[in-house]
């Protein structure tokens, strides 16, 4: 049995990581709806819709020339909610998050740029924590 730890994990925006990525997170939830009828003492379910959102902490990078050409990854995917103008269905991402190193340890899902936060401070590296809202079902689970 193998343990992952967050340096196996990633985030892949255009099928490619977005380099300097500090860390994910992910919540599904299920909205139970109750089915419990008048006669029974103890309420009963069924599972009704299913949801996620997620936020990533990325390191904020300015790209040197040579690395402008291969690792535009990060600047794209800020661009979908950080610029000038209104949003749209276009702007739709795929994601894939990854918890360990095998394509069964990966998660795959189209969504929604719903909160950027940029900071900076003196003497540490500048951040950007992004949170998104998945749009559907998740295109791939875990396994």
């Amino acid at each position: 049995m193998s343990y992952f730890s967050g340096r196996h994990g990633s985030l892949l925006y255009l099928g490619k990581p977005v380099a300097k990525v500090r860390g994910w997170t992910l919540s599904v939830s299920t909205d139970l709806l109750e089915t419990t009828t008048v006669e029974q003492f103890a309420p009963t379910y069924r599972p009704g819709m299913k949801s996620a959102t997620g936020t990533a902490q990325l390191f904020y990078y300015r790209l040197g020339f040579r690395d402008r050409q291969i690792n535009t990854e990060f600047n794209s995917l800020l661009q979908r909610l950080v610029r000038v103008g209104e949003l749209n269905e276009s702007d739709l991402v795929s994601l894939e998050l990854a918890v360990g190193t095998t394509a069964a340890d990966r998660l795959l899902v189209d969504a929604y740029l719903t909160r950027a936060d940029l900071g900076s401070d003196s003497g540490e590296v500048s951040k950007v924590s992004v949170d998104f809202t998945v749009n559907g079902d998740l295109k791939r689970g875990l396994g």
